[in-house]
């Protein structure tokens, strides 16, 4: 795998794990959160206090922020899913998330990178049960260096018990 063609936005960040960059097959992508045993094919980027301990991390069932201790302040950590969607016309990420931060501060969002341009697709703050989500990437398809970020970002003071992904799936 050649490692040139993934920019990383910010050279500062701590590199917890750097995956491979997925094609998704005529069925999509399902990445299980209560089956998984690595965080494979995910890359973890953390910054700011965020650590492997601190930052997203595997806590079956959940890809999960916080919640046993919650979360600490000054977070800024990354679930990068390195895509390649060529050969593809649409695309649809879905997701299940369970959200419990301090509202107007601390944030989930899924943010979707390629060689142009960085966008928020989602956004979520406060306190939200665990429910199914979905944003669409079809402006990204055909592309070859595509990035989703599941980013979780606290501020410096006040913390809450986190966030928890079930799943991730592409279509």
């Amino acid at each position: 795998m050649d490692r040139r063609d993934h920019e990383l936005w910010n050279l500062k960040r701590r590199i917890t794990l750097l995956g491979d960059k997925v094609t998704p097959g005529a069925n999509g992508l399902k990445l299980d959160f209560s089956t998984a045993d690595s965080l494979a094919p995910l890359n973890i980027v953390n910054q700011g206090t965020a650590t492997a301990d601190t930052g997203w991390k595997l806590a079956k069932p959940y890809l999960q922020v916080g919640y046993d201790p919650n979360y600490q302040d000054g977070l800024d950590t990354d679930a990068i899913l390195f895509l390649d969607l060529r050969g593809r016309t649409t695309a649809k990420l879905e997701f299940g998330l369970q959200c419990d931060t301090e509202e107007g501060w601390d944030f989930v969002e899924v943010q979707v990178t390629n060689n142009a341009s960085k966008k928020v697709l989602f956004s979520l703050s406060g306190k939200a049960d665990m429910a199914r989500y979905s944003v669409d990437l079809s402006e990204f398809a055909g592309q070859d260096n595509v990035a989703v970020h599941v980013r979780f970002t606290s501020d410096s003071n006040t913390h809450f018990a986190g966030a928890r992904v079930s799943d991730i799936t592409l279509q």
